[in-house]
Order: structure tokens, then sequence, then C-alpha cells
């Protein structure tokens, strides 16, 4: 999806810069609300006192996620996007092993303690937990063989 994005900068105080793709239709909107091209900055530049209006325009009739750097107007907040899936068993692996042999035994514990099912906790964390204390531990078994 395309991107508009507010800016700031204007050379006039009263107007806000504005960047987007090239659209035909999109510049005749932005004639009928008071903006003018600036070919130097190659910006867009339209009165403040239109900058609501024109948000609603290029996010409900163009499409475009609506970028609003100027903390003057209220454009549609961009969604946030989700957080990448977290590997729990690497996660934990690596906190094992950094632990000496002793503190991984008691943080492992500790965490059966808060996952286990039969105290109400989530089966699926529990079962990350012990796949990883189970290969940190027998790598350190294969070490001290």
């Amino acid at each position: 999806m395309a991107r508009a994005v507010f800016s700031a900068y204007s050379k006039v105080p009263a107007r806000v810069g504005i960047r987007f793709p090239y659209d035909p239709q999109i510049n005749e909107r932005l004639k009928d609300h008071g903006g003018h091209w600036d070919p130097a900055a190659r910006t867009w530049h339209v009165p403040r006192r239109e900058l609501d209006a024109i948000s609603e325009i290029l996010g409900d009739e163009f499409d475009l996620d609506v970028v609003d750097d100027t903390g003057y107007g209220q454009a549609k907040p961009q969604p946030k996007a989700d957080p990448a899936p977290v590997d729990r068993v690497a996660f934990y692996e690596a906190m094992f092993a950094r632990l000496s042999e002793l503190d991984a035994k008691q943080k492992h514990r500790d965490l059966l303690r808060a996952f286990h099912p039969d105290h109400a906790g989530d089966t699926e964390e529990a079962k990350a937990v012990n796949a990883a204390y189970d290969r940190v531990r027998g790598r350190n078994q294969r070490r001290g063989a």
C-alpha cells in the first residue's frame, strides 16, 4: 500500500507539505482544497486548515496510508505491524546457556512452577522451557563426558 506523508516543512507557515506517489486524480483533489505543487521541493503544499479533510480524502478515497509528521492534524494513525514471532525454545535455551548448571536447574524449576499445566499454566510455554533445558543440559553432559 502506498503512503502519503504530511510534514511541517513549508515555505509558508500556514501551509503543510505532503508527498505521495503521483496520481493526477489526487492532484486535482488537492487543487480543490487550495493545494499547489512546489517543483523545487517536489512537494504539494496545502493549507493547514485543510489537513484533516485532505487526510480523509487520501485515506478513504485513494487508499493511502497517511502519516502525519506535523503534529497539527488528525491524520489516520498508521497500523502497527505485528511483532515478529519469538522462538520461545531458543529464548529459554539462550537463558539457560548463560547460567551455571545449578542456577539453570533452579530457574527451570521456577519456570515450571509458573507454566506447568497442573498449576493453571501455559502448556506450550512449559514445553518450550523443558525443550530448551533438555538441549542445554544435553550439551553440558556431552562436554563433561
